[in-house]
């Protein structure tokens, strides 16, 4: 996984902007941000599965997700493309 931090936390917005690539087959587990309110997440190429709690949810390029960053989270890349997605964390 590359992370590419677009926009640095700004005390003043309360977030960070990030664009992420991952790689085929490949997943991150995330352990809960208590500190973050809520994730948005936009595919732009690819599809991602989405696992909070336990549930997962699939969001293909040109789709939108948005989730509590307090849970735990798995961001996985289930194809054999390559995954681009960009993730706002705002924090509380």
């Amino acid at each position: 996984m590359m992370l590419y931090n677009v926009f640095p936390f700004d005390p003043i917005s309360g977030f960070d902007y990030y664009k992420i690539v991952i790689e085929p087959h490949t997943k991150h587990e995330s352990i809960p941000h208590l500190n973050v309110g809520m994730e948005y997440i936009v595919v732009t190429q690819g599809t991602l599965e989405m696992t909070v709690n336990g549930v997962s949810h699939l969001v293909r390029a040109g789709q939108a997700f948005s989730f509590n960053g307090n849970s735990t989270h798995c961001y996985a890349n289930p194809s054999d493309e390559e995954l681009i997605f960009h993730n706002i964390m705002k924090y509380k």
